[in-house]
């Protein structure tokens, strides 16, 4: 499973698009499923990864944002 595929949660039914991926310490990882309400608004909900199945995998790319922070340099700082 990736970001950007269309996903279902086994248990609950909830369908939407994966947005969101959360790995702790103690191993466990879920995911964010994303869809819009009645009203269009979105609206997400997380999920343990075992319970997630891929309806459709995404077929493009997930567009990158540019690093932000201000105009600093990723060099190192010499001493």
């Amino acid at each position: 499973m990736k970001l950007g595929d269309k996903c279902r949660d086994i248990i609950s039914g909830w369908e939407g698009t994966a947005t969101g991926r959360y790995e702790y310490l103690n191993g466990c990882v879920r995911w964010e499923i994303s869809a819009a309400d009645k009203d269009g608004k979105p609206e997400g909900f997380v999920f343990d990864e075992q319970q997630i199945m891929v309806v459709t995998e995404m077929t493009g790319r997930v567009a990158s944002t540019p690093p932000t922070g201000g105009p600093r340099s990723n060099r190192p700082v010499s001493r």
